[in-house]
Parts: structure tokens; C-alpha cells; sequence
């Protein structure tokens, strides 16, 4: 099979598991906003935002250091794999019971079900990380569709178990229930775990090693990129534990104040977790695209260029007309998978408004992450570092400010303008230093049908308002991509050429030329 169509294979395998498993996310949502509350689904996501933290930490950066140095030779890949594991598997015991003690030493979770339900999670998180540990082997093979496939039965094994709970065990006792449920997801997460490991014997050796050499080569490469990436956890993260910090919790479910922790946390994170799963697309692409492009650079392939704008415009591409279109349907989104109390009303903003307000995010965070790979791809992942740095302090200095006096809005307007500013210094740092400029021709292009594709389907939006959430989506949507791909096609963005490559099957170094 050629390189294009493996690397498109991939990231398909990936994207569509991470979908498969992004559904089944949005169920478990419905379901608990429905089950919950405000109040109580705020405590639920604040828990799993707090691991998520420490789960940086946990991983350190080495999966992508990892994925990079395997992909430079195939003679040091298994040693490489097998130093990694025990690394990831060291780091994220630890991590993880740090954040179970420090859950109980912060003063605003005390009396909470915050600090026990984060002890629980994060056997949740340390099943996760080891399960992504392992895809390192089938991500330098290729072969995530295997890694999809353990995902989505772990995810089913929870969702069924959350149904269980909610609508059998517990049905009118949400907080008896409360604990169950974390319970749930580690018993997902534990059920992936053992899949993926045992479909990655079958085509990788695991095994544990610790060949000091190795272990030091390994830290010495990851530690810029581990703080450059906690920097950016932190970043990504921080709204929602400075809502659940910042603002004062509920009394018995009632917000007693303007704005309360929970509550706000609850409201954020429907929209919050929308945005997590958009973003999975330009990481899961960007993944499978490493290793190719870390060979290019080494090698200082002639076809580099082409590699980097594909990857790019490719991205582009996605990123734009999912914000466009995840503004407009913000309302209809939220209500799909939340509850009319969590949508907004007149002077009152709710879920969708978050929503709107994190869509501008999707297509900066897009060209980011394209950016930030490159960087890591080319040794200078020290730079995000400095990069992370200054756009966590500009999103704290803003949100420090915003959420006492507009809440989870205040929140997603700094995560906006951090973003911006993030992006930008991307392109300033990889314009200077890996010497790459995407085509504005066909930037422009991309720009013109989206908007164009956008202001159709507003119109359309405005006369079937008043319909049900799912037919509004489903025919805004349709119009909406049926626009934009025509557009594309006109404006030759997508070519008969291109689609053919996609479908040929010739060899890599064919298939390679033809693409870029």
C-alpha cells in the first residue's frame, strides 16, 4: 500500500475510532447532564480536568519523542519501545497518585465528592496512558485501526454500565450513584488497556527494558517538549479548574451566588467537550503524518515542501468550516447532548454559548497543532517551551480577571484569545526557523468556500428554526459540506488527480511523488 494512502488510512482508522468513541462520549454526556445536573456533571468534569493535568506530567512527552526517534531507524525501535513503556509506566504511577493526594490537600474541594472521585479516575487515566504507551508500536506501523477497534469495546463496556447504574441501579439517586459512575469509566479504560495490549504482542514485542543510555536519550529529548506540553495541558485546561478555584461551590445543587463553581463548570464543560473531540482530528493526522516527516527532514527530502503545505492546507481545510459550522449549529449541538437547563435564555447564557464563543478556537487550534508538530518534528521543541509559556501566562492573567465577572464566558473568551496569541507565535517561531510559508493562494481559496458554504447554510438555518435539534443538524450540515466540497472542486482544490492518488495502490516511493 503507498505512503499516502497508509498515512490517510491511519489517521481514517484513528479519527473514526476516536468518533465511534466521541459518540459514545456524547451519550454518556446526554445521559449524566440529564442524570446530574448542572451541580453534579460540573463535579464530574472538574474531577477528569484534574487528572488531565497530571496526566501530562505523566506523560512527559516521550510518546511523541518516542513515535519520532523509532521512525529515524528500525534497528533501535524495539529497544526505543521498550525503554519508553517503562518510563510512561513509572511516571504515570506516580502522577497519578499525586494527584489523588493533592486532590484532598486543595482547600476548595474539601467536603466535595472531588477528592475521592479523582483517587477512583485515576485508575481511569493510568489505564489511558499506558493503552496510548502501547500505540507508540502500532503508530510506527500503521496500524491505529487496531488501537480503534480496543477504544470504542472499552468505551461501549462503560456507556452500558453508566445506562446500568443510571437507569437500573440508581435511577433517582444520583449522588448514592456518584462514585459508580467513575467506577464505570475506569472499568472502560481497564477493558482497552488489555486489548490493545494484546493486539500489539501480536505484531510488536513488549517488553519492559531500562538501558540507562536510552532512558537518558529519552529524557534528555522529552524534557523540553514535557514542559512545553504541560504548559499546554495547563493551558488547555486551566478554565475549568480556575472555574472550579475561583468561584464558590453550590449549597445542597443551589447556586446561592452570581456565579458557582459547579455550575459554571457544568455549563463550560458541554461545550468543552465538544471542542476536546474536534481537536483529536489535526492530533490523530499530525501523528500519522511524523514519521514521514521526520524522515523528510532528516533525509532533507526534495519533497518536504510539498509534505508540509498538504499537511497543511489539509488542515486548514477541516479546521475553518468546522468552526463556521459549529458556530451556527452551537444551540442545536448543546441540546442534542445536554438538557434545555443547560441551554441559554434571554440574559442568560448557557452551553451554547460557550459553544459559539470556543468555536472561533477550532480552526487557530487546528493551524497550532500543525505548527507545534513541525516544530517537534524538526529537534526544536524547546521552542514550546517559551511558545506555552507565554500563552498560559496571557490565558491566566485574562481569566484571573474575567471569570470573577462573567463566569465560564469570561473563560472561553480568554481560551479564544490564547489561542490567538499561541498561534501567532507559532508561525512567527516556524517561519524563522524551519523556513515554511503556506500557499495563501490556495489559503484563500479554502477562506472563500467555507464562508461562502457558511452564509448559505445561515440562511438556510433561519427558516427551519423551530424544528427538531437533529433535523436542523442534519440538514444544515449536509447543505452546508454538499456547498463547500462543490466549491472546493470548482476552485480545484480537490482534483480528479488527488482523489486519484487516494484510490490507486502502487508503491510508496510511487505514491509518494505523486502526492506531494
Amino acid at each position: 500500500m503507498g505512503l499516502a494512502r497508509k498515512i490517510l488510512g491511519n489517521t481514517v482508522s484513528q479519527v473514526a475510532g476516536r468518533f465511534l468513541t466521541a459518540f459514545l462520549a456524547v451519550v454518556v454526556v446526554k445521559i449524566l447532564t440529564v442524570y446530574l445536573g448542572q451541580s453534579g456533571y460540573g463535579q464530574y468534569a472538574t474531577i477528569y480536568e484534574f487528572l488531565a493535568f497530571f496526566g501530562a506530567f505523566a506523560d512527559f512527552g516521550i510518546f511523541t519523542i518516542a513515535v519520532r526517534e523509532m521512525s529515524r531507524t528500525k534497528k533501535n525501535e524495539e529497544v526505543i519501545f521498550a525503554n519508553t513503556l517503562t518510563l510512561r509506566t513509572m511516571f504515570t504511577a506516580t502522577a497519578m497518585l499525586a494527584a489523588a493526594g493533592v486532590a484532598f490537600l486543595i482547600p476548595q474541594y474539601q467536603g466535595t465528592v472531588i477528592p475521592l472521585g479523582v483517587a477512583i479516575a485515576a485508575l481511569s487515566t493510568f489505564f489511558v496512558i499506558l493503552s496510548g504507551t502501547l500505540s507508540a508500536a502500532l503508530q510506527i506501523r500503521l496500524r491505529m485501526e487496531m488501537a480503534a477497534i480496543g477504544l470504542v469495546i472499552g468505551k461501549v463496556l462503560t456507556v452500558l454500565a453508566i445506562v446500568f447504574l443510571t437507569q437500573n441501579l440508581f435511577p433517582d439517586s444520583p449522588q448514592k450513584s456518584f462514585y459508580y459512575l467513575i467506577w464505570a469509566g475506569s472499568l472502560g479504560a481497564g477493558v482497552t488497556f488489555l486489548i490493545t495490549l494484546f493486539v500489539t504482542r501480536r505484531i510488536f514485542p513488549v517488553a519492559f527494558r531500562f538501558d540507562i543510555p536510552v532512558i537518558r536519550s529519552l529524557l534528555i529529548e522529552s524534557a523540553p517538549f514535557a514542559i512545553a506540553l504541560a504548559l499546554n495541558t495547563l493551558y488547555v485546561r486551566m478554565d475549568i479548574l480556575l472555574l472550579s478555584l475561583l468561584l464558590p461551590p453550590s449549597i445542597d445543587g443551589k447556586c446561592l451566588h452570581e456565579f458557582c463553581s459547579d455550575t459554571e463548570v457544568g455549563m463550560y464543560a458541554v461545550g468543552a467537550r465538544i471542542l476536546e473531540i474536534l481537536l483529536m482530528v489535526p492530533i490523530y493526522f499530525m501523528n500519522s503524518v511524523l514519521p514521514s516527516l521526520t524522515r523528510s527532514i532528516e533525509e532533507k527530502s526534495k519533497n518536504l515542501l510539498g509534505l508540509l503545505q498538504k499537511s497543511f492546507l489539509f488542515l486548514f481545510a477541516v479546521g475553518l468550516p468546522s468552526g463556521i459550522l459549529l458556530f451556527l449549529l452551537a444551540r442545536e449541538t448543546a441540546a442534542l447532548i445536554s438538557t434545555a437547563s443547560f441551554l441559554s435564555a434571554p440574559g442568560v447564557p448557557g452551553s451554547d454559548t460557550a459553544l459559539q464563543i470556543l468555536s472561533g478556537m477550532i480552526p487557530l487550534a487546528f493551524c497550532s497543532i500543525f505548527f507545534g508538530f513541525l516544530l517537534i518534528a524538526s529537534g526544536k521543541q524547546k521552542i514550546l517551551i517559551w511558545i506555552n509559556l507565554l500563552a498560559v501566562l496571557f490565558n491566566i492573567v485574562i481569566d484571573f480577571w474575567a471569570i470573577p465577572h462573567y463566569g465560564f464566558v469570561g473563560a472561553a473568551g480568554a481560551t479564544v484569545l490564547s489561542e490567538g496569541v499561541m498561534l501567532s507565535l507559532m508561525i512567527l517561531f516556524t517561519i524563522r526557523v524551519v523556513k515554511f510559508v503556506p500557499q495563501r493562494g490556495y489559503m484563500m481559496k479554502i477562506f472563500f468556500s467555507a464562508v461562502i458554504a457558511g452564509g448559505v447554510s445561515w440562511l438556510i438555518h433561519s427558516f427551519v428554526i423551530g424544528t427538531a435539534s437533529f433535523l436542523i443538524l442534519l440538514i444544515v450540515t449536509t447543505v452546508f459540506f454538499a456547498l463547500y466540497f462543490a466549491l472546493l472542486w470548482k476552485l480545484q482544490i480537490i482534483t480528479p488527480a488527488l482523489l486519484h492518488v487516494l484510490r490507486k495502490k502502487t508503491g510508496a516511493s510511487e505514491m509518494k511523488d505523486e502526492l506531494l
